[in-house]
């Protein structure tokens, strides 16, 4: 009988068995953890470039249809309206007038309704509906989220409590502002007498100049884009800071999409992008959410993973599409940004 109890005794673990067990356990988790997360991030990363070729697809698309890339809108007070075309009259931005080249054609016509109330009604609607391929998975999902701004044009559109927002943004140039507030009325927009701020004439005196791709009214063609279109940011990660993923308190990201010209759709390359960074908000830089790099495609399509490091000139170049400047000796290929 003892024999027997020993021999059951024996075929146990004990105690600190179990506790070296464990903590073997949790060290082999321990190493497992960053690597996984580190998988998870990669295959996000990949999705997000996939959203940013969708974008610059639809965007040469809409080029290739109409002659010129999307136009920028009237600012940031409107939003998009399908019985406004393509042209100088859409108030709608980027985001916007691509919609029928993502084959999103029922929500670009949500608006077009020939009465008044049930138009307006539409169109907050539209600006309600999350569109996933406008959202980085890093950062954050397409969902629709708090808007607090107070009634900003309650004759084109009713009030939301809530507005799909967007990670990426339109290259609007090398200079520092990008945006503008809009005409008071849509009969004031449409009016050839209105006083639309200068956007085309270079001058250190004049803010409103832009040498990107789209901004307000813009109507860019490809032949205006002399730098190359393999040498021209199209699209790209916009900067946010994490405080604000979610609360619309970021003033260049408290809007939501469809708008016109605005810094919620539109960044500017005179500053380097920056990593997503607590604390510090910046309503004109490039950047993600991404650990090491932003994702940005080029006038040509292509879409590369750059370096937060970038050299700022080459980076502030890479918005222009024609330097001002014929004697500027910065010369690049892609590989100084990869």
């Amino acid at each position: 009988m003892r024999k027997e109890v020993c021999r059951r005794r024996r075929a146990g673990f004990t105690l600190v068995e179990l506790l070296v067990v464990i903590a073997i356990i949790g060290i082999l988790i321990a190493l497992l953890l960053p690597a996984v997360q580190a998988a998870r991030e990669a295959a996000r990363r990949v999705e997000c470039v996939n959203h940013i070729k969708q974008l610059a697809t639809a965007t040469l698309q809409h080029e290739s249809t109409h002659k010129f890339f999307p136009t920028g809108g009237w600012g940031w007070i409107w939003i998009g309206d399908p019985e406004m075309g393509f042209s100088k009259r859409q108030p709608g931005g980027w985001t916007f007038n691509i919609l029928p080249f993502l084959e999103m054609q029922q929500v670009y016509k949500m608006g077009a309704n020939p009465n008044a109330a049930a138009k307006r009604k539409a169109l907050r609607q539209m600006y309600e509906t999350p569109l996933s391929v406008y959202n980085c998975p890093t950062r954050r999902a397409a969902q629709p989220y708090k808007y607090i701004l107070p009634d900003m044009n309650p004759a084109q559109y009713e009030h939301p409590n809530a507005v799909a927002r967007g990670d990426y943004a339109m290259n609007c140039g090398d200079q520092l502002y990008n945006q503008y507030w809009g005409p008071s009325s849509r009969s004031e927009g449409l009016n050839p007498a209105y006083a639309w701020p200068d956007t085309e004439t270079i001058s250190p005196s004049n803010p409103w100049y832009s040498s990107g791709i789209s901004y307000l009214r813009s109507t860019i063609k490809v032949k205006q884009v002399k730098d190359g279109l393999n040498h021209t940011y199209l699209i790209g990660e916009k900067y946010l800071s994490p405080d604000h993923y979610a609360d619309g308190l970021d003033g260049a990201d408290n809007s939501g999409l469809h708008t016109g010209y605005e810094n919620d759709n539109y960044r500017a390359t005179y500053y380097p992008p920056k990593r997503d960074r607590y604390g510090v908000e910046d309503w004109y830089l490039f950047g993600s959410a991404h650990p090491d790099v932003w994702n940005v495609a080029l006038c040509d399509g292509s879409v590369h993973s750059v370096n937060y490091s970038i050299d700022p000139i080459i980076h502030k170049c890479l918005g222009s599409r024609s330097r001002t400047n014929p004697n500027d000796p910065v010369v690049f290929s892609m590989e100084d940004f990869n």
